[in-house]
């Protein structure tokens, strides 16, 4: 595992590497604090307040210490939310619960991607989706990229980040399975500028998860269709496993809808 340290000092290099000079925004319960380094914390690594896990990064050019009151101005990373799946996507829900009803991981999709998108354009942040969230039928996933693909092209690829937003299942529909629980965050197969996102995406749901005794499984490669062929860096939350009793009364909470987002 790469420590917190280690993949911030990476993040920097990387950031550095694209072309601007930029500096890490975060975001606290009630304002914008512009940060001059890197922190090894990374808390610290947020564009959102009461502690939401996301984070974005803008260019010196545009915002200075002394004037962050004037953070609309800032040239902010492109966030594309991509909500996976739909209604007419076969097996993807819970077993039945003791109230008759199910958990459907389409429908818990769009309320994440919602939540994730009003948060960040509270806060000026460049978002938006491939798929309507107000639309329950599934897209293809060629479709989903070839969005994705233009958006990151129009924006610049460097920096754009995709982000697909899921929920975890193990073995049959009709039975619970509570020894496979957890968050987990994929990128495709390689080293690549995706899997430095990821590992801050990590260490932040380490630190919020930890006090819901909730399990991050970490990070993972795998060339999903979405992962291997967006051209701007790319990655797949697989938020807890809804075929787990334990996982989804937290996911399937206002409180745990909140944390994971």
């Amino acid at each position: 595992m790469v420590s917190g340290n280690q993949s911030l000092a990476n993040l920097q290099r990387a950031l550095y590497a694209s072309g601007f000079q930029e500096k890490v925004l975060s975001l606290t319960r009630n304002s914008l604090v512009s940060s001059g380094q890197l922190k090894s914390n990374c808390s610290e690594i947020r564009a959102a307040r009461n502690g939401w896990p996301l984070f974005f990064f803008c260019s010196t050019k545009t915002i200075s210490p002394a004037n962050t009151n004037k953070h609309k101005k800032i040239m902010s990373k492109k966030i594309v939310i991509d909500c996976g799946h739909g209604k007419n996507t076969a097996g993807k829900f819970s077993p039945i619960r003791e109230d008759g009803t199910r958990f459907y991981e389409w429908v818990s999709n769009r309320q994440m991607g919602k939540m994730v998108f009003n948060k960040l354009k509270q806060n000026d942040v460049d978002v938006c989706f491939t798929v309507d969230p107000d639309d329950e039928n599934d897209m293809t996933l060629k479709k989903r990229v070839e969005i994705a693909n233009k958006i990151a092209k129009e924006h610049g690829i460097k920096d754009t980040l995709f982000i697909s937003i899921h929920s975890d299942a193990f073995g049959m529909a009709d039975e619970w399975y509570d020894s496979a629980t957890g968050y987990s965050i994929f990128t495709s197969e390689g080293n690549t500028m995706s899997d430095v996102y990821a590992k801050v995406f990590e260490e932040t749901a380490r630190e919020m998860l930890k006090t819901h005794n909730k399990k991050v499984r970490g990070c993972y490669q795998k060339n999903f269709y979405v992962l291997k062929n967006t051209v701007c860096p790319a990655i797949l939350l697989e938020n807890m496993f809804y075929t787990s009793k334990i996982d989804l009364e937290f996911l399937d909470s206002d409180e745990g809808r909140d944390i994971l987002t």
